[in-house]
């Protein structure tokens, strides 16, 4: 069980992003029928299409059939705002992610089971935190610029599969509340959780590791049940404590449970269906009050289904998502989430593994922030008139290159994106490209 689901350059600057302005420029002119041409008849590896470095002469598949499987990506993002916002502009992040996943069945006879170690590396500067001013990161691979170490674990398959368990230092949203479809988006309010689970709570998603186990249960074929337990710690989440897993500063602890039904898998109609509600321990305060609270919680619901496909090409269609999510009033500061779209893959008959993806995302900022807020404002003389919730509209398509690169052209339209600042900004327009490659 991999958890590298999701997406080299150390330094931001002038020279990464001509490096990777030429590569996305370079990509784009690879015509529509040689993307997808099939190079094994041409190649004597046939890992050599699969990533951009090929199959090193051989050593990449040697390396995995011993049980070592190396893996490295890139992704890159270049986002402009060019209506509403705080200021007009452009901005760069990247994100470098190198790892390996260890076969310990092949290297240690440990049946089923597997290491997973990943550094990850972020560069750049963000888009909504200089120029919109907005709470959803038009950026996904945006936050935590430094060099980290994100997994150090362990899982195996026990009980003829019927169990998984995990133990180690990984990012909890690995497996928890994962909507794997959702990729297809830019913006980070949609790639791949609801925000309001890391925004309310000591929940963490990719890149932040914590110390946690989790146990998988197959209740039958499509049937699973998921729980754990997680540090909650939030020193392990600055650039002191990079590496440094062992530091320090634990609040509490974290337990999630997670159902699933995950029907129509391997066949032209896949579907997810989760509800899932969390708990963490750890002592805070309830918000506009003095009150201790010994606990946050909260529950979220996610789906999504594949409704049409395309003759003789099973992989084509369409595919419907819809996720919802409400947590502790007294402790949230997003009082709930909910967002929808769609995903077509194979629109453009001769581009069948290019996908169109339209989303809906809104966050309710919690009634008693706002509250606050207005009665400040009040005070000051300043309009009391602030809004509850900001929205936001993506639409992005992505260009299946090869089977190592993918670029993707994107527009968003975000609504109020002062709304959790209190600030009255004029609604964003942000445009840009994303490019990721697997090396």
């Amino acid at each position: 069980m991999s958890s590298f689901r999701f997406n080299c350059f150390n330094r931001s600057g002038p020279f990464s992003l001509a490096v990777m302005l030429a590569l996305q420029a370079a990509v784009l002119t690879v015509p529509a029928g040689a993307a997808l041409a099939d190079d094994n008849t041409a190649a004597a590896d046939p890992l050599d299409s699969k990533y951009m470095t090929g199959g090193w002469g051989g050593l990449r598949g040697r390396l995995q059939d011993a049980g070592i499987t190396p893996r490295a990506d890139i992704s890159s993002e270049l986002m402009s705002v060019v209506s509403g916002g705080t200021q007009s502009g452009t901005r760069y992040s990247q994100q470098v992610r190198v790892g390996a996943d260890f076969d310990m069945s092949k290297l240690a006879d440990w049946n089923d089971g597997r290491v997973h170690l990943t550094i990850n590396d972020r560069r750049g500067r963000g888009t909504s935190s200089e120029l919109a001013g907005n709470r959803f990161p038009i950026q996904e691979n945006y936050g935590g610029q430094y060099t980290r170490l994100t997994e150090a674990s362990f899982d195996q398959n026990v009980l003829d599969k019927r169990f998984n368990y995990k133990l180690g230092y990984f990012a909890m949203g690995n497996d928890f509340a994962m909507t794997q479809l959702l990729t297809n988006f830019v913006n980070a309010a949609f790639c791949a959780h609801p925000l309001a689970l890391a925004a309310n709570s000591g929940w963490y998603n990719y890149p932040n590791a914590r110390w946690g186990a989790e146990l998988t249960t197959h209740i039958t074929s499509d049937v699973l049940v998921r729980t754990g337990a997680f540090e909650v710690n939030p020193r392990l989440g600055t650039k002191a404590h990079a590496f440094s897993p062992f530091a320090d500063g634990s609040t509490g602890t974290l337990l999630p449970v997670e159902a699933a039904y995950e029907p129509g898998a391997n066949t032209a109609y896949p579907g997810h269906y989760k509800i899932g509600y969390y708990r963490d321990n750890s002592d805070t305060t309830e918000l506009g009050s003095t009150t201790r609270a010994s606990y946050r919680q909260g529950a979220y619901i996610m789906l999504d289904q594949k409704i049409t496909t395309v003759e003789g090409d099973d992989s084509r269609g369409l595919s419907l998502f819809a996720q919802y999510m409400q947590s502790d009033r007294t402790t949230s500061a997003m009082a709930n989430w909910f967002s929808v779209g769609a995903v077509y893959q194979g629109l453009i008959p001769a581009r069948p593994k290019d996908t169109l993806a339209f989303g809906y995302v809104q966050a309710e900022v919690n009634e008693k922030l706002l509250s606050n807020a207005q009665l400040k404002a009040a005070a000051q003389g300043l309009d009391t008139n602030l809004t509850p919730a900001e929205k936001l509209y993506e639409l992005s398509y992505g260009i299946q290159v090869n089977d190592w690169a993918v670029v993707r052209p994107d527009v968003q339209y975000i609504v109020d994106p002062g709304s959790f600042t209190y600030k009255h900004i004029r609604d964003v327009v942000a445009v840009g490209v994303q490019a990721k490659v697997t090396f």
